[in-house]
């Protein structure tokens, strides 16, 4: 059974790539396919197993998410503050982490905001001379830093993974804070010594 399931998972993926349409949709074809008729479970049991509350918090997240995207409002957030470095192209790294964070604590998560600034970046470090890598680290760290903010998507999955497992909900508010704290300082105190030495 477990060879069916990999083999769901990546028919899944290559289908989603290859008509554009979204994976999750026929991962809950699969889901029933292999459910009802290799594991004999019913429609309801199925169904029972879908992280509702998980589901429901990441579509909103992202469903808010979308209003500033559409109307440019986190681009421009982005440019600006990238924008107000320019007498100071040695903090750059530092600005350039801080608005990927600020981006995807807002909810935008880690792949999004690096689909967004990537392409500015690369054009920033062009214009500035800045290391490229330096420029991609930056934007990495800060996406996922903000993405693992309490209230952004993978913040909330940790936390929602964590009440399915037993831990009380006032600790999981506690470990989050400690995962987005350490994958916030940790950048800051990287990249603050590039932009020192």
């Amino acid at each position: 059974m477990t060879l069916y399931i990999l083999a769901a998972i990546v028919i899944c993926i290559i289908l989603g790539y290859t008509t554009k349409i979204n994976i999750g949709l026929f991962a809950i074809a699969f889901s029933y396919l292999i459910g009802c008729f290799g594991m004999g479970m019913s429609a309801y049991e199925i169904v029972e197993l879908w992280p509702l509350k998980i589901f429901f918090v990441i579509f909103a997240v992202t469903l808010f998410y979308n209003f500033p995207l559409a109307n440019g409002a986190l681009e421009k957030l982005s440019n600006h503050l990238i924008y107000r470095c320019r007498h100071f192209p040695e903090f750059l790294p530092l600005v350039i982490f801080f608005a990927a964070t600020i981006v995807a604590g807002l909810g935008a998560g880690y792949y999004t905001v690096l689909a967004t600034m990537a392409p500015m970046i690369l054009l920033l470090s062009k214009r500035t001379n800045l290391n490229l890598v330096i420029a991609t680290l930056s934007v990495n760290y800060g996406a996922l830093a903000g993405a693992n903010f309490i209230t952004s998507q993978s913040g909330v999955i940790f936390r929602e993974l964590m009440r399915g497992a037993g831990v009380a909900n006032d600790n999981t508010f506690t470990y989050v804070l400690g995962v987005f704290a350490v994958t916030f300082l940790m950048p800051v105190i990287v990249l603050g010594i590039y932009c020192f030495f």
